[in-house]
């Protein structure tokens, strides 16, 4: 007859309980994956962002989770912004944390790196670390207000319904960032770059 030191009894205890709760954590992942998956796999709103490219799945948030409080907000947050013609001004902007966004759905692959903002009209911005929306998460948004007002669509002469946008600070002295510039043939780095208007799309890069 084998005998168990209690010891033996104790460890296998602890191991039943230890896969227990890690069994449950990933049960629990696994289904607000799948419910992610489906709640944005379409989008019926009045406009959408589509975010793709080196991702678990592609998705679509519509501008009405944006602004139902689905994600982490900034609200009436001054964001520096430096044009290419170097001119240095701020803006009054809220809206939603993108980091936020990426990191709740579980959209991220291991080794996704960039982000690249699109606009309706076709413009892309130059790429973006992803470290940098993870290490200044609220400096990094889509924008839904300026100046705590809505923002107008482009058919109303506004530059929305959405924008992206990325606080100046958060750019500066990044030695990433400038390779970026410099490989666009760029003397300096200027955060209005991201800045996209009639914001329609994010690509993982």
């Amino acid at each position: 007859m084998i005998k168990i030191s209690k010891r033996h009894i104790s460890i296998i205890g602890a191991s039943i309980i230890f896969f227990s709760i890690l069994g449950t954590l990933f049960i629990y992942n696994w289904n607000q994956y799948q419910t992610n998956r489906d709640q944005f796999k379409n989008c019926n709103d009045s406009w959408c962002v589509r975010i793709s490219g080196n991702v678990n799945y592609e998705m679509s948030v519509g501008i009405s989770y944006l602004l139902n409080d689905s994600f982490a907000r900034v609200e009436n947050q001054e964001f520096q912004v430096l044009n290419s013609f170097e001119t240095n001004y701020n803006k009054t902007l809220s809206g939603v944390v993108l980091w936020d966004i990426l990191n709740q759905t579980g959209l991220l692959r291991g080794n996704s790196s960039l982000i690249q903002f699109q606009a309706s009209d076709g413009y892309k911005s130059f790429k973006l670390p992803l470290r940098i929306i993870q290490n200044f998460p609220k400096m990094i948004i889509i924008v839904t207000h300026i100046d705590g007002k809505l923002i107008p669509p482009k058919e109303n002469g506004g530059d929305g319904p959405l924008m992206a946008a990325v606080d100046y600070p958060s750019l500066i002295n990044d030695s990433e960032v400038e390779q970026i510039f410099n490989d666009n043939q760029q003397d300096f780095v200027y955060n209005s770059q991201y800045n996209v208007k009639y914001l329609n799309s994010i690509i993982i890069i």
